[in-house]
């Protein structure tokens, strides 16, 4: 739903690039992530997303499944 990102700096052809992902916060039909590149220990980009759960085509947003919201919340 949404998406914003950073570059810190320019990532080139076969440098190796590490990712960090994290869950920030898990609402009932959504949930916001951030997340950093790195190449090296220099941070090459960051930023931060929000995703919504809608299964299918037919119907909108829909509350995360119980098991699965323990699983973002690494609970």
């Amino acid at each position: 739903v949404k998406v914003q990102m950073e570059y810190r700096r320019r990532i080139f052809f076969g440098e190796v690039v590490r990712t960090q992902l994290n869950v920030i916060r898990v609402g009932n039909s959504s949930m916001e992530l951030d997340f950093k590149a790195f190449v090296g220990d220099e941070i090459a980009a960051e930023g931060n997303y929000i995703i919504v759960h809608s299964p299918d085509k037919e119907t909108g947003s829909k509350t995360w499944p119980a098991e699965w919201k323990k699983k973002f919340l690494n609970e």
